[in-house]
């Protein structure tokens, strides 16, 4: 038995960016639930924030929904928790995401998508927020 069946995986050896984006959807829940840690303990102007700009939106389009419960979540923690500046630059896509995925889905997940809509207002970016939903 050379490899273990998923289930059994460890997955905790792997890098944060390996888990975000490996192909088995519980090595990405660990992922969005590191990087939510990992936010909550960086400063706002920390470079790392910048890092996962491009993969933030991501985080929002998993699709399993489990993950993506974990996923939008770490995109909630990213957009309060980094520099306005920083988080303004993924908010097209990420709302995009959360119009298309989020909104449709089960309570907590829409709950949360939500939420990230309403930080983004909150770090004005009101109109990218409505020019997205009224796509």
């Amino acid at each position: 038995m050379a490899e273990q069946p998923q289930a059994e995986q460890d997955f905790s050896k792997l890098s944060l960016d390996e888990k975000l984006a490996h192909k088995v959807w519980k090595a990405r829940l660990q992922g969005y639930e590191e990087a939510t840690k990992l936010f909550k303990r960086l400063d706002e102007d920390s470079s790392e924030f910048s890092k996962f700009a491009g993969k933030v939106k991501k985080f929002v389009i998993e699709s399993n929904a489990m993950a993506q419960e974990r996923g939008v979540e770490a995109t909630l923690a990213f957009v309060e928790l980094a520099a306005p500046g920083t988080a303004a630059k993924t908010c097209g896509d990420v709302v995009a995401g959360v119009v298309t995925k989020c909104l449709n889905a089960r309570a907590k997940t829409k709950e949360a998508g939500i939420n990230v809509c309403l930080m983004f207002v909150e770090i004005e970016q009101q109109e990218v927020v409505q020019e997205e939903i009224l796509k």
